[in-house]
C-alpha cells in the first residue's frame, strides 16, 4: 500500500507542460523569490520606502510566517477573526479598522466573494492591498484589480523550492537575490532519497525525513534576499500546470462527494463544492479537538499522513473562537500525485476511524 500525503519527491509531478510562468499575473512586474516569506519580507521593505506603515491587518487563521515578516520590521498586529461557521471558513472584517497594510488570502484556493470586496473597499481607502495567492494559486480565475502586492510559494504544489512576490508597479531597486545553497540542496537531496523509498529501494524513511525538518528549521531563521538556482527554475518551466490542475480538481471533487456521505456529527466539511474556477489545495475537515489526534493517528497507521493548517506560535492572538480553527482542521490531500482511489482511501480511513471510536 503506497503511502497518501507528506513531502513531494524528484519526479513525483509530470513534466512536459507550459510551465508556471503564466500563472503570474500580468500587468504586474514579478519576480522569483526563495519561498512566501521570502516573497513578504521584500513586500514589505519595498513598501516602506514609500510610506509610513505602523499597523497591518492580518488574518487570526494564518501560518505563523505571514506573521514574523511584519514583526521583524516592527509593523504592530491587528487580526481579523476568521471562524468556522455555517458559512464554512468565514472572515470577520472591520471595514474602520486603522490599519495601513492589508493581507488576505482564500483558504485552500476556495474564492470567498466577500473577501475580493473588503478588498476593493480598503483599497478605496487607500490601504495597501497585499493577497497571499499561495492556496489559489491554480485557480482559472483570480482577480488582481485591488491587489498592489501579490506572493506566493509553489512548493505547495509540487516539488520545488521556490516562490514569487509580484507588485502592481514597477519595483524599485529591487535587491540583487543570493541562491541559499545549502537550503536548496538539501531540500534535493531529500527528494532524490524520497524518490528512492517510494520506489521501494532500501532507504532509512527517518533520513529524508530529518532532512526535511531541518530545511525547514534553516528557513525559519535564514530567508531573507534569497532565490534559487537554475535547475529550480528549469523545474518552473517544465511543470505541467494542466495536469496538475485537471488531477487536483478532480480528485478534490471524488474526495468532498466521499465525505459527505459520512453521517456523523463530528465530522464537518467546509467546502461542499469544487466551483469552475477553483483548484483546491487541499480540502479541509473539521472534526472534534479530542478526536482530531485521534483520527490522525489512525490515518498514519494507514499510511495515510495528513497535515494540520496550522500549528499556534506565541505571534498568534487568539480568542475562544478564533482558536477553535485552529483545534478542529485537518487537511485531506488532493494533489497530482495520486488517484481517485487514493481519494477513496482517505474517506474509508476516515470512516474506519469512526466506526471503532
Amino acid at each position: 500500500m503506497n503511502e497518501i500525503g507528506s513531502e513531494f519527491w524528484t519526479g513525483s509531478t509530470k513534466c512536459g507542460g507550459s510551465g508556471v510562468a503564466h500563472l503570474l499575473p500580468a500587468g504586474y512586474d514579478a519576480r522569483y523569490v526563495l519561498s512566501g516569506r521570502t516573497a513578504l519580507d521584500l513586500i514589505i521593505s519595498d513598501a516602506q520606502k514609500t510610506r509610513t506603515i505602523k499597523k497591518a491587518y492580518l488574518p487570526s487563521y494564518c501560518c505563523h510566517t505571514m506573521i514574523e515578516p511584519f514583526v521583524t520590521h516592527a509593523i504592530a498586529i491587528e487580526f481579523y477573526d476568521v471562524i468556522y461557521s455555517s458559512k464554512g471558513i468565514e472572515p470577520i472584517f472591520n471595514d474602520t479598522n486603522d490599519c495601513d497594510i492589508v493581507l488576505l488570502l482564500d483558504y485552500f484556493g476556495f474564492i470567498n466573494c466577500e473577501t475580493h470586496e473588503f478588498a476593493s473597499e480598503q483599497h478605496k481607502k487607500g490601504k495597501l492591498i497585499v493577497c497571499d495567492f499561495t492556496h489559489s494559486l491554480f485557480n482559472l480565475k483570480m482577480e488582481y484589480s485591488c491587489c498592489d502586492y501579490i506572493f506566493g510559494s509553489f512548493r505547495k504544489w509540487f516539488g520545488v523550492s521556490a516562490g514569487f512576490c509580484a507588485k502592481r508597479n514597477i519595483w524599485n531597486d529591487f535587491p540583487h537575490l543570493s541562491v541559499n545553497r545549502t537550503y536548496m540542496d538539501l531540500r534535493r537531496n531529500a527528494f532524490d532519497l524520497k524518490q528512492k523509498f517510494i520506489a521501494g529501494e532500501a532507504v532509512n524513511k527517518s533520513i529524508f525525513l530529518e532532512m526535511f525538518d531541518r530545511a525547514e528549521r534553516m528557513l525559519e531563521t535564514d530567508y531573507k534576499i534569497y532565490t534559487f538556482d537554475e535547475q529550480e527554475k528549469a523545474l518552473l518551466c517544465q511543470g505541467d500546470v494542466d495536469f496538475i490542475r485537471k488531477v487536483r480538481r478532480e480528485n478534490a471533487k471524488a474526495l468532498i462527494s466521499n465525505l459527505l456521505k459520512i453521517d456523523d456529527p463530528d465530522i464537518h466539511i467546509p467546502f461542499n463544492m469544487v466551483r469552475e474556477d477553483e483548484c483546491p489545495l487541499f480540502i479541509p475537515i473539521f472534526i472534534q479537538k479530542e478526536k482530531r489526534g485521534k483520527l490522525r493517528d489512525y490515518l498514519i497507521r494507514e499510511q495515510i499522513y495528513l497535515p494540520i493548517h496550522w500549528p499556534v506560535s506565541p505571534m498568534h492572538s487568539l480568542n475562544k473562537h478564533t482558536s477553535e480553527i485552529y483545534d478542529m482542521e485537518l487537511s485531506c490531500i488532493c494533489d497530482q500525485r495520486y488517484t481517485i482511489r487514493d481519494m477513496e482511501r482517505i474517506s474509508d480511513g476516515v470512516k474506519g476511524y469512526l466506526k471503532v471510536c
